[in-house]
């Protein structure tokens, strides 16, 4: 085998010991993946979805006319959704996501009590 040949050969297995090191060094992830509906069970849309692992928000996302929103590569464990729309009283939903599946999480939002403010000058 020429130098040359050796030196190919060498550099290419290189190549594939970096790609299968940088492959392996990434943390599991999977994907989230649900709905929004009211309390009569109608879809959602506009409900703005934070998506939350220990506290730290790491995506946001907003239901389609569907209701419907979704996230992917999030690591894999316990993560919050927290949804939240005006006139809706907030919600949060807590699943635990699975490397390399999609994890399916359908929340309901109700109707916030009106209330009024009167002010006297």
């Amino acid at each position: 085998m020429s130098v040359r040949t050796a030196l190919i050969v060498s550099l290419i297995a290189s190549l594939i010991a970096i790609a299968t090191a940088s492959g392996t060094a990434q943390a599991p992830s999977g994907s989230v993946r649900g709905e929004v509906r009211d309390g009569s069970d109608s879809v959602v849309p506009g409900v703005t979805v934070e998506l939350a692992v220990a506290a730290r928000v790491i995506g946001v996302a907003v239901t389609g006319t569907r209701g419907d929103f979704g996230f992917d590569a999030v690591p894999a464990g316990p993560v919050t959704l927290r949804l939240s729309l005006e006139g809706f009283q907030p919600a949060a939903l807590r699943v635990d996501v699975v490397a390399g599946l999609e994890t399916v999480a359908s929340g309901v939002l109700e109707v916030a009590p009106l209330s009024e403010r009167v002010v006297v000058r």
